[in-house]
Order: structure tokens, then C-alpha cells, then sequence
């Protein structure tokens, strides 16, 4: 055990920090030692709890770790293990979709299949802590999609660009159309209408998200609709009269 001198006197312990538990492993007990960062640093089964527990203490002054116990870190560095030693990443992936109000919409991610049975699939995330998530092997194959309980998230085979292709043509199918009628109706713009869109809407603040050749054509639909444009119109009649076209 590493110790250094405090100034003004007493000691100043500089020992790692970690944790140390027990939990049953059948008819014996596991104990684990594990660093605050979750590196397992040493681990076993012993036949007695008192047994765990002296050499888990005996671990931990061996190691210089300043250990506190935990109720759940010897489960959680059990699961750890028996992940590490019978999941593998078997090449196969799933996937999941999930909306955040950040400004990018949805957001995708991917998460490797690391072992199969006959029933189940499970699939591993980085966060939190490794965390391996089953899902119902004839679901997910039969349909494209598994449903976690316990997690409450949906998981496919198949990335989302794969399932809603035809959905994803059609909507860039609408956009393209709509581009160019637009590209169409701002190529018969006339300069007599810019001037005229540029003196109408000045200092009005909804005409900010628009162009002079969008606003020229605004004013073109007010014409067309038979209503006279009203410079003096506040920022809300304005928005009224664009929301009546």
C-alpha cells in the first residue's frame, strides 16, 4: 500500500479506489474486485462466503486497491465474465431507430449478434456497461422485428433504408416534383415583379425565410387571389394572408 505525505501533517492515502462483492454461484460464492472504471481486476468462487470474502479483502491489499463494497458489482462482474467467455460476434447485425429533438431527427444505430440459441438472439451494446439484450430468435427472423421488454426498444434485421425503400423513392419523388415546379414558376419571374416584392416586403419579418423570387411570387398568389397588397399589414395579418393561399 502506497502512501505519501499531506502537508501539515497526517497521511494522504493514494491507493486506487474500487469496489469488492459477493453473490451466490450456486451452492458457492463469487467475489469480485473491480477498479472504479469497471476493469475486473481479480475475480473467483470459493465454497464459503467467508472464504470469498478473505481473499477478496486479501486481493484487494495485494493489489493496493482501497476498496468499498458494493450489493451488485460481484453480479454485474459475473455477467461480464460469462459474456466475455460464451458471446462472440457471430458477423450478423440488427438494427434500431430512435428520435432525438437535436436539430438531426432520427438517429440510427447498429449492434452486433454475439450468440444464438434455438429460442433467443442476443445482441450486445457498448453502453451501459456492456450490456447484452435477448430477443425472440422466431420474431425477429419471421417479421424483422424483435420487441425488448425490459429495455423497451425495437430491434430489426434490416437497416432502415432496406425496409422503407419504397416509401424513401417515393417521398425524394415528391421533392424532385415540387423542385421543379418551383424552378419553373421562379424562371417566369419578371424584374417588375422582383422590384415590386422587394418594396412590399421590406422590414416585414416573416418575409425574411423567403428569397426575392419566392417573395415575388407570394405577391403574385395575393395578386392572382384579387387582394390588394397592403404594405402597411403587421407580421401576423401578413402570416394570415400566406396561410389563406
Amino acid at each position: 500500500m502506497g502512501q505519501a505525505e499531506k502537508k501539515g501533517g497526517g497521511v494522504m492515502d493514494d491507493r486506487k479506489e474500487g469496489y469488492v462483492g459477493t453473490c451466490p454461484a450456486g451452492k458457492k460464492t463469487y467475489w469480485a474486485l473491480v477498479e472504479t472504471n469497471r476493469s475486473i481486476l481479480a475475480s473467483g468462487t470459493e465454497n464459503t462466503l467467508e472464504e470469498a470474502e478473505d481473499l477478496m479483502w486479501a486481493m484487494a491489499a495485494i493489489l493496493g486497491i482501497k476498496a468499498e463494497e458494493s450489493r451488485y458489482i460481484a453480479e454485474w462482474a459475473k455477467t461480464e465474465e460469462y459474456n466475455a467467455a460464451h458471446n462472440r460476434p457471430t458477423g450478423e447485425v440488427v438494427y434500431r431507430e430512435y428520435y432525438l429533438d437535436d436539430g438531426c431527427g432520427m438517429h440510427h444505430e447498429m449492434f452486433p449478434i454475439v450468440r444464438k440459441t434455438a429460442k433467443r438472439v442476443f445482441i450486445q451494446k457498448q453502453a451501459p456497461w456492456n450490456t447484452v439484450i435477448s430477443l425472440d430468435r422466431h420474431v425477429l427472423e419471421t417479421t424483422g422485428r424483435a420487441w425488448s421488454q425490459r429495455h423497451r426498444e425495437a430491434y430489426y434485421s434490416q437497416p432502415y433504408e432496406v425496409r422503407n425503400a419504397v416509401q424513401i423513392a417515393e417521398e425524394k419523388r415528391q421533392v424532385e416534383a415540387i423542385d421543379r415546379k418551383r424552378a419553373g414558376l421562379r424562371a417566369t419571374v419578371t424584374q417588375d415583379e422582383l422590384k415590386a416584392a422587394a418594396e412590399f416586403f421590406v422590414g416585414l419579418e416573416p418575409a425574411k425565410h423567403f428569397d426575392l423570387y419566392d417573395q415575388a411570387l407570394i405577391l403574385r398568389a395575393l395578386h392572382d387571389c384579387r387582394k390588394e397588397p397592403k404594405p402597411e399589414l403587421s407580421d401576423e395579418e401578413f402570416l394570415r394572408e400566406l396561410e389563406s393561399l
